[in-house]
């Protein structure tokens, strides 16, 4: 979110200058950060970004997890890349 405002908005990159944040709000940006991911998605051969949020235990899932769940996803549909998440819990 904070992202998509600094990546269309030249006003708002200039407000997400590390040396502007306080210890607390850059530890609380930087907390979101952590915890958002994105994806761009083509659409009607627009490419849109799309952000959405890191569940915490995602964090802890091990390397060779992560490897066995990328090359096992199913990409012949949306569908089907969206159901990702029933493989993991």
């Amino acid at each position: 979110m904070f992202h998509n405002l600094a990546e269309n908005l030249e006003a708002a990159k200039s407000h997400l200058d590390r040396k502007k944040f306080s210890n607390d709000e850059w530890k609380a940006y930087d907390f979101i950060r952590s915890h958002t991911g994105r994806i761009e998605i083509a659409v009607n051969s627009n490419l849109q970004r799309v952000y959405f949020p890191i569940i915490p235990v995602c964090h802890y899932i091990s390397k060779e997890s992560r490897k066995t769940l990328m090359t096992s996803v199913n990409r012949e549909s949306q569908a089907s890349k969206v159901n990702v998440c029933s493989l993991l819990f």
